[in-house]
């Protein structure tokens, strides 16, 4: 009994003359098997692939008839997909503008200071100290001076020291030194000019008003606080009484 090869079977199903030849082989060994006949005569060989396109034909419009059904289905679930919705206003560009300000980083400093002014022209914006011939041997006190001089325009100070030594800073940028309340203040809330009249209030750093030891409400903490009173304690023998012997 010839054994079965499902191998070879699949390889020739693969074709039409795949088909084509199992069929012959098949009629062959029928006919083999059986008496002759006239069928076996005339129509064991008559074969052709023509016999299966009716069925491919059919197979063929089925896969259409299938894709088209699952291509109708994929459009009709994304029909029912609602729309994105659409903004009626227009939102402010941020982008835009901080790009602006990126662009030109003056406009973005005058942003951050009050007052309105213009960086550079109504008040100095200086990255470091400029040498302007200011000079604490110059001075009458030590203390706290703002430089007049054009190019540092009172952002610049200067600490001169009792024995002479000079320390030079800046004011932030949008502030100048402020000489008569000695620390950096808003640009429109200083004249630069008139820093120089107020250079005598460094004489007053740390000294006494004279008008404080005069001033009739300053009285001495005696007069203020009484002694506390001292109270004598009883003697024990009243407090005590002493026990009895039986």
């Amino acid at each position: 009994m010839a054994s079965y090869n499902e191998t070879s079977d699949v390889r020739e199903f693969q074709s039409l003359d795949g088909a084509r030849e199992r069929y012959q082989r098949g009629a062959i060994k029928l006919c083999r098997l059986t008496p002759p006949t006239q069928y076996c005569t005339k129509h064991s060989f008559s074969f052709t692939s023509t016999q299966f396109l009716p069925s491919l034909l059919t197979m063929a419009n089925t896969m259409m008839l299938l894709a088209l059904a699952l291509l109708g289905t994929c459009q009709a679930q994304q029909g029912y997909l609602p729309a994105p919705p659409s903004y009626s206003y227009n939102a402010p560009d941020v982008r835009t503008a901080t790009t602006e300000l990126e662009q030109d980083p003056i406009a973005a400093l005058a942003a951050l200071i009050p007052g309105g002014g213009v960086p550079g022209e109504d008040y100095p914006i200086l990255a470091s100290v400029p040498d302007t011939g200011f000079s604490c041997e110059q001075q009458e006190f030590p203390g706290y001076f703002a430089d007049t001089a054009d190019e540092a325009g009172c952002q610049v100070f200067h600490i001169c020291q009792f024995d002479g030594r000079q320390d030079s800073f800046l004011c932030p940028n949008g502030t100048i030194f402020n000489q008569q309340y000695f620390v950096c203040d808003w640009w429109f809330n200083v004249d630069c000019a008139a820093s120089e009249q107020f250079r005598s209030l460094n004489a007053e750093i740390g000294k006494i008003p004279e008008d404080a030891s005069s001033r009739s409400d300053v009285v001495a903490p005696s007069q203020l606080y009484g002694a506390p009173q001292q109270r004598q304690a009883p003697p024990p023998s009243q407090l005590y009484n002493s026990p009895n012997r039986s």
